[in-house]
């Protein structure tokens, strides 16, 4: 398999750690309230990962 990346990327307001972010999308692609592109997560680059975290915090925060 492919070995796991530890890091951090830097948005305008946060830093988002890339394990927790492909935590969240991983959950968030078994939610029926979330539709998203059928890719394998770890075909994902990480800046795939954080923009599609980011977008789905957003989506979150909005609806509550």
């Amino acid at each position: 398999g492919l070995a796991l990346k530890t890091a951090a990327y830097e948005t305008k307001t946060d830093v988002v750690d890339i394990q927790t972010a492909r935590t969240f999308v991983q959950s968030a692609m078994n939610d029926p309230r979330y539709t998203l592109a059928a890719r394998k997560l770890d075909e994902m680059s990480d800046e795939d990962v954080v923009r599609i975290y980011q977008q789905l915090q957003k989506l979150q925060s909005d609806s509550e």
